[in-house]
């Protein structure tokens, strides 16, 4: 889904928490992330991406989320990422 889509259904829905799954490192892969932090300033973002850079994550947190975890993370580690920036 491209940024343009993505913000318009986070728009929609008025996320409690947004899960964004990132695409692989290229210009302009931060951009939709960097959307989504204006639109929503006080909505915990969780990034997933499929590399373990930590520049790559460095970059991400610094366009606004607030946890990044690998797409191939365990459940029990996505429960433990979602449960960080939104407790219950």
């Amino acid at each position: 889904v491209d940024g343009v889509t993505t913000l318009s259904r986070a728009d929609a829905s008025r996320p409690d928490i947004i899960l964004l799954s990132l695409a692989d490192p290229e210009p302009g892969f931060l951009a939709p992330l960097a959307n989504l932090r204006r639109a929503f300033p006080v909505v915990p973002i969780l990034a997933l991406t499929a590399t373990c850079m930590p520049e790559q994550d460095r970059a991400v947190l610094a366009s606004g989320a607030q946890c990044v975890l690998n797409r191939a993370a365990s459940r029990q580690e996505l429960l433990q990422a979602l449960r960080s920036v939104r407790p219950l």
